[in-house]
């Protein structure tokens, strides 16, 4: 295994990759499968033709802030306090500086989701707010590629026993326990 290059790891662009590891579907597809309706098709390319053109113009060059409602940014808050920091020192030990930026994608997947959202229902997205469904739809996501960032980041491990020990040593040690009977 090759030493760890720290100066570029800790310059945070290794912390923002979203992995993802699918399950394979070799040996199991069927080249019969059904198409996808034409209509889901023709909605489809019809929200992506007109997330492309739609530029949300409606401020005067000024950047767009996108604001939670206030039942939203209660949950982020809380989410964040109980989910995410507690959880850098436990299931994302092995991956500190991803999980340091966890709560940022899930920012970004919440702008994304409330401007198709928004684009949808003809709204512009900075004069509505960012909504606790919207936020639940983000979290959802993002738990996905949590669990999938564990993965990779566990995979230069050479004992998955090993990384499972050391993840509860790792809860262990966060709650401060000092002796286990």
């Amino acid at each position: 295994m090759l030493p760890p290059n720290t100066a570029f790891r800790g310059s945070g662009l290794i912390a923002r990759f979203v992995y993802c590891f699918p399950v394979s579907n070799i040996g199991s597809r069927r080249y019969d499968t059904q198409p996808v309706p034409e209509s889901v098709a023709e909605k489809y390319q019809q929200l992506i033709f007109d997330l492309l053109t739609n530029k949300f113009c409606s401020y005067d060059g000024e950047e767009m802030y996108l604001r939670f409602d206030d039942r939203a940014y209660k949950e982020f808050v809380d989410y964040y306090n109980g989910h995410i920091e507690p959880r850098l020192l436990t299931d994302m030990a092995f991956c500190k500086d991803w999980g340091g930026k966890y709560h940022g994608l899930i920012l970004r997947l919440c702008g994304i989701i409330h401007c198709v959202k928004c684009l949808s229902n003809g709204d512009f997205p900075d004069i509505v707010d960012v909504g606790i469904d919207t936020l639940t739809d983000s979290i959802s996501i993002a738990e996905y590629y949590r669990e999938q960032a564990i993965y990779a980041y566990s995979l230069g491990d050479v004992d998955i026993a090993t990384v499972k020990a050391e993840r509860v040593l790792n809860k262990i040690r966060s709650k401060h326990i000092d002796s286990i009977r």
